[in-house]
């Protein structure tokens, strides 16, 4: 009790997680696909983004949408087979990254974080959401699909609850609410623009922008703002 554990799966179980993710983002990813900020967007940064089923998706959706798949190098030799059959090599790049610790590289103007945050307590939240924003402009869009108690209707699923438990049994803590939530998207420097239940998921997408004013940081104008500068 209280010992916290990694949140890595074991290596001998990724090649099994990345199909299971790879057939949960054909449910998912559609949802994330229907937002409408995608359409100026130019390079996405999908942060542990595991078998790469969202980027795939959406750069099949947004054909000058390019994407960087960051997650561990055991995760994307999986990835990479799946990029492959998806005929999207040239678009997709993959690069090794760890959870905890990594900087967020630079030369992306949008983020997706699919269901890495319940892995973390409060303050590793936190610190991943700040290199998020550091890596990114004012105005870039940063996308979170993860478990949100309060966003879909009716009791938890059974499910729900026992995941619940999994995340506090490992010191992980629990993902919070939608208010909450909203308060640590703007700590880090971000505003929550729309929240969306995912119901046959029991998730939620998180649709948020990156507000001005980081420590640290000289702004720049986002990408759509660059693009009209040059009209």
């Amino acid at each position: 009790r209280g010992r916290r554990r990694p949140p890595e799966i074991d290596d001998r179980y990724v090649g099994s997680l990345a199909e299971a993710m790879l057939r949960g983002a054909r449910a998912s990813a559609p949802h994330l696909a229907r937002l409408p900020l995608w359409r100026d967007r130019a390079h996405l940064a999908d942060l542990a983004g595991g078998s790469g089923g969202y980027a795939i998706l959406l750069c099949r959706m947004y054909p000058r949408l390019r994407a960087t798949v960051y997650d561990r190098r055991e995760m994307l030799e999986h990835t990479a087979r799946a990029v492959a059959d998806a005929g999207l090599d040239d678009r997709i790049a993959l690069e090794p990254w760890e959870l905890r610790g990594d900087p967020v590289p630079a030369g992306h103007d949008c983020a997706l974080l699919s269901h890495v945050l319940h892995l973390l307590d409060a303050s590793a939240r936190a610190e991943l959401l700040g290199r998020v924003r550091a890596a990114l402009a004012e105005g870039d869009p940063v996308v979170v699909h993860d478990f949100l108690p309060g966003t879909a209707a009716g009791a938890p699923s059974p499910e729900e609850a026992a995941s619940a438990i999994d995340w506090l049994a490992n010191g992980s803590g629990f993902l919070p609410g939608p208010d909450e939530f909203g308060a640590e998207m703007a700590t880090a420097g971000m505003s929550v623009r729309s929240v969306t239940p995912i119901a046959a998921t029991r998730t939620a997408v998180v649709s948020a922008a990156c507000t001005p004013g980081l420590p640290g940081r000289h702004s720049r104008p986002s990408g759509s703002a660059e693009r009209k500068a040059r009209r």
